[in-house]
Parts: structure tokens; C-alpha cells; sequence
């Protein structure tokens, strides 16, 4: 479904604006995709927090994780209901942490040093469904990935030690790049690095 609609969108816009070149329509259809798949399990996840009172902390997880993935992309589950289920675990232990696990200064910094390492050695981690076979996309996207985290990383310093938010941050960089090592990919039985079986 998402591939479709991702498709009849990418079509209408290459005939309505020829001057968009085809690296610039994958981008666009590599972000339209993400959040056509993402939108129900965010409603259902955000169902879930409002249920478990949750719901302000969970949705810095969601905002702080949904945005730093959409940049650094990483594993994805082959079944739709393993996803949701995987996707909510994370979410749900992302904003647990945050709120009963505050944690040192020290160690919130030591979290983004490992999510920065990570991301610069693998970010941007693609799919085998939507493989990143544009170099010039794949390195747009590290960028990002790492401003990003870059950002979070100094709202961090700009709350006081142990802040619930500045906590759930670091957990939801660690989360993310965590999901882009070859390692998840291994344990997860998907291929890694995609794009190398579309280049010549």
C-alpha cells in the first residue's frame, strides 16, 4: 500500500514539476514512504501511551527517535505486526528509562559519543526495500543524522542533570544507531547494505 501511494505521488509530481531531477524524486519518495508506513503505529503507540499515562515523555521518544531514524534509517522487521510490536517495545522502554532512569550527566554524554561513532561508521543503514543507491543521498543523510543528534545532544547539556527529556534523548540516540550496525542486521537475519546490489 505504502509503496503505491509513494509511487502515484512521485508520478504526479514528475509530471507537474519536470524540473525535479530523479536523486531529488527519490529523496522525496524515500521520505514519503517512511512516513506513510510510520503514521498507524505512531496513532496506535501514542493510543498505548495515553492508556499507561505516559503520554508527554513518550512523545519526545517518538519525536526524538522518529526523526533521528528518518535520517539514519536502520533494520526493519519483514512482518508488519513484528514491526509494531518491536517499534512500541522500543518506544515504551525509550520513555521508561527516561522517567525512572535518570542518569548522570557523564553518562548521558558517554551515550551520545557511542550514538555519534555509530552513526558516522553507519548511518545511513537501508533496507531492502528501499535501498539508499544514490551516494550523494546516502552521505545528505549522515550529515543530517549527525546534525541531529547534535542538536539533541546540546539541549541535553541545556537541561539540568538526570532531566526526563535529556534522558529519553540519549536513549533514543543509542536506540537508533544501535539499529543501523550490521550487528542488528545479523541478529535480525536482513541483508545489510543494500544499495551494493545496485551498483555497476
Amino acid at each position: 500500500m505504502a509503496k503505491r501511494i509513494t509511487a502515484s505521488v512521485i508520478r504526479y509530481i514528475s509530471a507537474h514539476c519536470p524540473d525535479k531531477s530523479e536523486e531529488d524524486l527519490e529523496i522525496i519518495g524515500y521520505g514519503l514512504e517512511g512516513i506513510i508506513i510510520t503514521v498507524p503505529k505512531i496513532v496506535f503507540i501514542f493510543a498505548v501511551g495515553y492508556l499507561l499515562n505516559i503520554l508527554q515523555p513518550l512523545f519526545f521518544a517518538i519525536l526524538s527517535f522518529g526523526i533521528l531514524r528518518s535520517f539514519a534509517s536502520g533494520v526493519h522487521l519483514k512482518n508488519d505486526w513484528a514491526c509494531l510490536f518491536f517499534s512500541t517495545v522500543v518506544f515504551l522502554s525509550i520513555t521508561y528509562a527516561g522517567i525512572y532512569v535518570p542518569l548522570p550527566r557523564l553518562i548521558n554524554i558517554s551515550m551520545f559519543l557511542v550514538s555519534f561513532i555509530l552513526l558516522v561508521l553507519y548511518a545511513p543503514a537501508d533496507t531492502e526495500e528501499r535501498p539508499l543507491v544514490v551516494p550523494r543521498i546516502r552521505q545528505e543523510l549522515k550529515v543530517l543524522s549527525l546534525i541531529f543528534t547534535g542538536l539533541m545532544f546540546i539541549i541535553m547539556l541545556l537541561l539540568p542533570s538526570g532531566h526526563v527529556i535529556g534522558n529519553i534523548f540519549a536513549w533514543s540516540a543509542v536506540a537508533e544507531s544501535v539499529m543501523t550496525t550490521p550487528a542488528i542486521y545479523y541478529i535480525l537475519n536482513r541483508r545489510y547494505r543494500n544499495y551494493e546490489y545496485y551498483e555497476t
